[in-house]
């Protein structure tokens, strides 16, 4: 469903984001 694939990209976002912001530190 779009609720899910919404869910997927969000969670896809907040990992590379984490991932860039610990390669920072």
């Amino acid at each position: 469903t779009a609720l899910s694939f919404k869910s997927f990209l969000n969670i896809a976002a907040a990992r590379l984001w984490i991932g860039s912001f610990v390669n920072m530190a």
